[in-house]
């Protein structure tokens, strides 16, 4: 019966939906921990539109299924022909099984070779000349650099308060910084209307994107006396760099450890969770390699438009590490409620891996797919940080789906066993259950073929 059949999908798969959408949740409240409102704002307008979403799965979507009925299914399976032959999911998870350490071992040792250039990443604000060489904006940015210097695109502005420093001792910090190798040129210092400050610029040798630029800031600062302060474009960029680079870690210790502890709760494991957090952060880590080889290192920039390698921008690592985190705790949710829901049926630690692949699979790759077109899609856009979070994402995304979701899951899987499922006794009376499954389906129900 259609409806049944539709009633029967969100009791069990509709509990997975609930509790992938909570990962993804989880992870874009994270952002709040950046300090910034604009992160804040984009983890509220993503939140509602996966809570908005995840209502539709559950209301709208087998609503619509039991209306269609069988005019979804493919027309050999309504002519009651089956495939005899062995899916392709099930070959492969065998395959992976029979050698579960050399594939695990092989896939890691790829993903830490992406990784190896985050070591070299830096983070920078981006400023026009980031931007096509055919704009507005980078022309006239071109056309400043070009007649007055590449500093004077990004000044370095000191404000002195006169009642810290007289007329004399700021004309000789004037001096002082006008000595410097690094600094072009100095304007005439000149004063507030009520004499409380003096301002004058230093505009440095470089631009306010160039690989110097953060070490000229620290110095200044560290030489300027008490009283002065030290603003402009560099100084901003480098504030805003050194704050997201710390609440980086904030936000991915915040959303790694929320994560495990909802893994736990609902898979009654300790090292299911853990395993899943560590896997994506490998594929995270492996898109941010790619995204610094090619942006920062220039490895085939010129392809997206952009005339010479940059920085990466100091707003993607956290809005990336945010979305990605949550998107590949969905895939896990997903893949592991199902494995689970074949282990409690059948205790069979191979086999259950083997069919909750199986039946996932195809369901995953496909997503993954669309998800990978729509942020490839970034890459035609003008703004560089557009571009770099739609290389970031889609790498990621593409990784996961294949190298982590196909091989390392599968493989780790396979060579911990029932070891997967283990939480000590002790814990284990102690957390609250979250029950994502429902009751498990009776082993004699669970036809999916395993076989080599």
């Amino acid at each position: 019966d259609k409806y049944e059949a539709a009633g029967r999908a969100v009791a069990t798969a509709g509990r997975s939906v609930v509790f992938a959408s909570a990962t993804v949740l989880v992870s874009l409240m994270g952002l709040r921990l950046a300090g910034l409102p604009v992160y804040s704002s984009f983890g509220f307008a993503t939140g509602i539109a996966v809570v908005a979403v995840a209502a539709a799965a559950l209301t709208l979507v087998p609503g619509l299924c039991a209306l269609a009925g069988n005019r979804l299914l493919p027309r050999r399976v309504r002519r009651g022909r089956v495939s005899t032959r062995t899916p392709v999911m099930v070959r492969w998870a065998t395959r992976v099984g029979r050698k579960p350490v050399a594939w695990a071992l092989a896939a890691t040792v790829v993903l830490l070779a992406l990784a190896a250039p985050v070591l070299a990443m830096r983070t920078w604000p981006q400023d026009p000349s980031s931007q096509p060489a055919d704009l507005t904006n980078r022309r006239a940015y071109d056309l400043v650099a070009d007649e007055l210097g590449p500093g004077a695109n990004g000044p370095v502005t000191y404000v002195v308060r006169t009642a810290a420093l007289d007329d004399a001792q700021v004309a000789a910090l004037r001096d002082e910084v006008a000595d410097r190798a690094d600094i072009a040129a100095v304007s005439p210092v000149q004063q507030s209307p009520d004499g409380a400050l003096a301002i004058f610029e230093a505009e440095p040798t470089f631009g306010p994107t160039d690989d110097r630029a953060p070490g000229l800031v620290e110095d200044l600062r560290a030489h300027a006396p008490e009283g002065v302060e030290i603003t402009g474009n560099m100084p901003f960029f480098a504030d805003i760099s050194d704050m997201l680079g710390k609440r980086l870690w904030l936000v991915v210790g915040f959303v790694v450890a929320v994560s495990v502890l909802l893994l736990g709760l609902v898979f009654r494991s300790v090292v299911v969770p853990v395993k899943a957090a560590v896997m994506n952060l490998l594929s995270i880590g492996a898109a941010f390699g790619v995204v610094t080889a090619v942006f920062q290192w220039g490895w085939g920039v010129q392809l997206l438009g952009i005339d010479h390698a940059l920085p990466v921008s100091s707003w993607v690592p956290v809005l990336t590490f945010a979305i990605l985190f949550g998107l590949s705790m969905d895939y896990e949710v997903f893949l592991l409620s199902r494995v689970r829901e074949d282990w409690l049926a059948t205790g069979d630690p191979h086999d259950s891996v083997v069919r909750g692949l199986a039946s996932t699979g195809r369901v995953i790759t496909s997503a993954a797919a669309i998800m990978i077109a729509v942020f490839l899609g970034f890459g035609t856009e003008t703004d560089v940080v557009v571009k770099q979070l739609g290389v970031g994402m889609a790498v990621a995304i593409l990784l996961d789906a294949t190298l982590v979701r196909m091989v390392l899951v599968p493989a780790t899987m396979a060579m911990l066993g029932r070891w997967n499922w283990w939480m000590p006794a002790w814990l284990d009376r102690r957390l609250p259950r979250l029950d994502v499954d429902g009751p498990p389906a009776p082993a004699a129900e669970v036809r999916t073929p395993v076989g080599g």
